[in-house]
């Protein structure tokens, strides 16, 4: 075990389980603050791995550490349970106490907690969860989104020294994601608890990840960077709207009159469809290649809002009759999958100047 001296703030381990017909076998190595996200597809482990965090299953191998505090450690025989975890864990479905109000709930979460919260602390949690309207309201008479909203202030209140998150978004419409996703990241900046945030969704990813760890069949596959893993052919295959890239934006206006977000990405303006974000934020943005149109000639009388100056950098045959073509503008890289017939009627080649055309509505963070 490490001596104290070289304890550091990651969360760090190796953890082992066996089930009948799948094992998981997991090396974790995360920043002990931001949002580390878990990608995979369906049936890779990703929730069996939260559930061993949390010490949810039994008979699990390995080593854990939390910070400066060990969780797991079969050699030395510690075993901490749940409930000597400092941790918060909001799962799929909210599971509120149906006998409770949203209060009741939320106060429940501060009695639990080991540490001593104060007023202030706990209005200031509730304001920034937006649910201060809800408190009289019964657990049973939420919406989904609202429930969630509850599910991560009564996370929060009980102080931990990590959150969990099992796809909490999965049951929610496109409007709550996107508020929730909001929420979450404004909480993190403020509070700063590590998250551990599992997901299916390469667009979660892209947009929360500040370290990422990807799974499958129960095993690390790869963690590290977002910007690096992102963009590997592999991952790529889990983005049912086919290849793309994802570029770190900042934040620079909102036009609400006519319901448009623009963001700044390396020197360049784009320009989408209102978000819920605010000013000098940094949000990820999805460019698919089935968005990215290429002309020769910057284009007049166009409704598209981003036109980009571009160079092609590389072009590889995608699938029967498609071409993938690398962009480069700066140091923006951007893809577009076009026809080989186009290919051919544009002349196009490695090293070839001309503009890449994305809609504004195919913009998504």
């Amino acid at each position: 075990m490490d001596s104290p001296e070289n304890v550091s703030d990651n969360i760090s381990g190796h953890l082992q389980v066996q089930f009948s017909g799948f094992s998981l076998q997991v090396d974790l190595d995360f920043p002990g603050s931001g949002i580390t996200v878990v990608l995979g597809a369906s049936g890779a482990g990703k929730t069996t791995l939260l559930r061993c965090i949390a010490g949810l299953e039994k008979n699990v191998r390995g080593f854990l550490r939390v910070k400066h505090d060990v969780w797991l450690d079969d050699t030395n025989g510690i075993l901490k349970p749940p409930h000597s975890r400092s941790l918060g864990y909001v799962f799929q479905d909210a599971r509120l106490f149906t006998h409770l109000n949203v209060q009741g709930n939320l106060k429940y979460a501060v009695k639990r907690s080991s540490k001593s919260l104060g007023d202030t602390t706990f209005e200031t949690i509730i304001e920034a969860c937006g649910i201060v309207s809800l408190l009289k309201r019964s657990s049973l008479d939420l919406s989904g989104g609202e429930k969630q909203r509850v599910a991560l202030a009564r996370a929060l209140l009980t102080a931990p020294d990590i959150l969990l998150m099992d796809e909490p978004l999965a049951s929610l419409d496109l409007e709550s994601r996107q508020d929730l996703l909001s929420s979450m990241e404004k909480l993190q900046n403020q509070w700063k608890v590590p998250m551990i945030y599992v997901t299916h969704s390469i667009n979660e990813a892209a947009r929360l990840a500040d370290h990422l760890l990807f799974m499958s069949q129960g095993k690390t596959m790869a963690q590290g960077s977002p910007s690096e893993l992102l963009s590997s052919q592999e991952l790529m295959q889990l983005n049912s709207g086919g290849p793309g890239v994802f570029i770190r934006c900042k934040v620079l206006a909102q036009d609400r009159a006519n319901g448009l977000t623009q963001v700044e990405a390396y020197g360049q303006a784009l320009t989408l469809p209102l978000q819920t974000t605010f000013l000098n934020q940094e949000v990820r943005l999805h460019i698919a290649a089935r968005d990215v149109s290429l002309a020769l000639d910057p284009p007049n009388r166009t409704s598209i809002l981003n036109v980009i100056p571009v160079s092609i950098t590389r072009m590889t045959e995608h699938s029967p009759g498609q071409v993938l073509v690398q962009l480069e503008s700066h140091d923006m890289q951007l893809l577009s999958l076009v026809t080989t017939l186009s290919t051919r009627q544009l002349h196009l080649e490695a090293g070839m100047p001309l503009y890449a055309l994305i809609k504004g509505m195919a913009l998504t963070p």
